[in-house]
């Protein structure tokens, strides 16, 4: 599945450009890694409900997840590190992603020494063990290991909707139900995992993520190993 496009407006357009400006961000990029089998539609479940969960926070930027599909059923996404998290000011409710980003006055922001790299994952059928997951981070000779923290994530398994009598509906069984109606049948479970490595962020070098230990109905699951590679991106600024 090709990686999640920019939001509209957040990319640079000529408004922009003579409102604003564009900034030049650097940041790691997850590749597709060669041999999986992609998504055929950005529709096709359960990849698309998948996609949707993939958590970056690098607003604008277009090449920040990735997300493909494995044996059953199975759907990946992973998204561009992050250094941690910030409280919005004023509202100690509301926190942002700190990306891992050359900015536009040159510098790496923020400063922490931890690189966290997040990834999401959900089965239509099969049942997931994510209890014994660990990852290594090879980044300039040096190879660390982590275990993540976890986090449910209920994600949906939806087909497009067709529009009937105004509304759009989606079938179950025989019947046609709304969107909230049909949501709890369209349900699926699944996981964020979160990997946080005692590194500082660099967005000029070279990452290879390898994820070991998450089974499907028993059997260890072979996920690809992720390489990220330095990517460059113009947006506007919003922050």
């Amino acid at each position: 599945m090709p990686s999640r496009s920019a939001a509209p407006g957040l990319r640079c357009t000529a408004a922009s450009l003579a409102a604003a400006g564009c900034a030049a961000v650097t940041y790691p990029a997850p590749g597709l890694p060669a041999g999986v089998d992609t998504a055929p539609a950005a529709t096709a479940a359960p990849f698309a409900g998948v996609e949707a969960l993939c958590d970056h926070g690098l607003r604008g930027a277009t090449r920040q997840v990735v997300a493909f599909r494995l044996e059953r059923d199975i759907g990946l996404c992973f998204s561009t590190p992050i250094m941690g998290s910030r409280v919005a000011p004023g509202n100690p409710s509301l926190t942002f992603d700190q990306p891992c980003q050359r900015g536009p006055v040159g510098g790496v922001r923020g400063g922490s020494g931890r690189l966290i790299f997040r990834m999401f994952i959900g089965a239509r059928d099969a049942a997931l063990a994510v209890d014994q997951a660990v990852a290594t981070l090879e980044v300039e000779g040096r190879t660390l290991a982590a275990t993540p923290e976890v986090m449910t994530r209920q994600f949906l398994d939806m087909p497009p909707g067709i529009l009937r009598d105004g509304t759009l509906r989606y079938p179950v069984g025989e019947s046609w139900l709304t969107f909230a109606q049909a949501v709890p049948y369209y349900s699926r479970p699944g996981y964020a995992l979160a990997f946080g490595f005692a590194t500082r962020c660099d967005p000029d070098a070279h990452y290879r993520l390898t994820v070991q230990g998450i089974s499907a109905d028993h059997h260890a699951l072979p996920i690809p190993a992720i390489d990220y590679a330095p990517a460059s991106d113009r947006v506007t600024p919003l922050d």
